[in-house]
């Protein structure tokens, strides 16, 4: 046997996809499994939170706008889960603003993309975004590990 054959196989990675337009979250996950990943789908935050606590997805793309939460106040509540805090999050949207996206970043978001995005940009996202092995701590984490440290 050569060494390709002994090989395990690497595993499929999981990546969960929030977005509350049905359209654009078929278009979503029907990319990623066209890409060889397993996407799992919600369309607000409640059905999100709801797998998250029996499924451990690789990374989140995360719309900014849903029904129930907005993408700042669900990457905050991911930040501040002990159990899901390590899944990197990329928020999309539509809207273009720069306090919408900085918002976003500093929330925790990884990165942030702009609809509509071509199939290239979204797989090579997903794709920087789970060579990463860990998060980065998010602005707010770092200010509150500057301020315990210095006080």
């Amino acid at each position: 046997m050569n060494e390709e054959e002994t090989a395990l196989p690497e595993q499929q990675k999981i990546i969960l996809v929030i977005e509350d337009d049905r359209d654009m979250n078929e278009l979503m996950c029907a990319i990623l499994e066209r890409s060889g990943y397993e996407a799992l789908s919600a369309f607000d935050w409640k059905a999100a939170f709801e797998l998250l606590k029996t499924t451990r997805p690789d990374l989140i793309l995360l719309d900014f706008m849903l029904p129930d939460a907005n993408g700042s106040e669900i990457c905050r509540s991911i930040g501040k889960d002990e159990k899901l805090k390590e899944i990197p999050v990329i928020m999309i949207s539509s809207l273009r603003d720069l306090p919408i996206k900085m918002s976003s970043l500093l929330a925790g978001a990884i990165r942030f993309i702009n609809k509509p995005f071509s199939y290239e940009e979204i797989i090579s996202e997903v794709e920087h975004a789970l060579k990463k092995k860990k998060k980065p701590t998010s602005f707010w984490d770092e200010v509150s590990k500057f301020t315990q440290e210095n006080l």
